[in-house]
């Protein structure tokens, strides 16, 4: 057996599909919270990121925290904040895209 036979493959697209997952998730509980009816919101785990939004917020804990997927949220949202390649990037492009598109779409003319 080689040495580095032991060492776990990454699935790069698959990783990127989550940590996107995530950071949509991330968004749409940061939005909804600024809502007025936020507590009625009726997307599976909302309610729950919105509370650990609340959490990151005063968190100081880092690699010790035992919030599920605190640390990695965090991370994600720095990501977010800082990406000054937002268009190219494989986490943030089709996010950022999507935004745009949505924000155009919802200022075009209706048609009838």
């Amino acid at each position: 057996m080689e040495i580095g036979s032991r060492v776990p493959t990454i699935d790069m697209e698959a990783a990127q599909k989550v940590i996107r997952q995530q950071l949509v998730l991330l968004l749409h509980a940061h939005s909804c919270q600024q809502k007025e009816h936020a507590d009625e919101c009726t997307l599976p785990y909302c309610m729950r990121t919105k509370e650990m939004l609340d959490h990151i917020r005063s968190c100081v804990e880092g690699d010790d925290c035992i919030w599920d997927h605190c640390l990695a949220s965090q991370q994600i949202i720095a990501h977010w904040k800082h990406c000054s390649q937002k268009k190219r990037c494989s986490i943030c492009g089709p996010i950022f895209v999507s935004q745009i598109t949505n924000a155009l779409n919802a200022f075009s003319p209706k048609s009838s």
